[in-house]
């Protein structure tokens, strides 16, 4: 049903669907319409554990770290808003993405530079 769901068998892609499909099916029955989720959260605050190769004390190279920063968030929307959007959307939820939200404080907000 996953697979089907989000269009893809990228492994990263289906591990990360699977619980958010189980989830948002349980949220819907519950009879709620809405949730907030964390995408963005990440590339705010470089959560992924591939940027612990940026760490200070091993690399100086803030460019290359802001490079992917940068690159994660352009794509961001065939990534992982795409599978929020697809597994929530498939129980009849709506997700918000507060992170990403112009409105949210700026410590908070991730902007995409063009």
């Amino acid at each position: 049903k996953v697979i089907r769901c989000i269009e893809t068998v990228d492994p990263a892609m289906v591990r990360a669907g699977v619980p958010l499909y189980i989830l948002s099916g349980k949220i819907a029955r519950k009879g709620f319409k809405v949730l907030l989720c964390g995408e963005g959260a990440d590339e705010t605050f470089a959560g992924y554990r591939l940027f612990e190769k940026f760490h200070p004390s091993l690399t100086r190279d803030c460019d290359e770290f802001e490079a992917e920063l940068e690159r994660r968030l352009r794509n961001i929307d065939t990534s992982e808003l795409q599978r929020v959007d697809r597994c929530t959307s498939a129980h009849g939820l709506e997700a918000r993405v507060p992170f990403l939200d112009p409105g949210a404080p700026p410590f908070l907000r991730v902007e995409i530079r063009k």
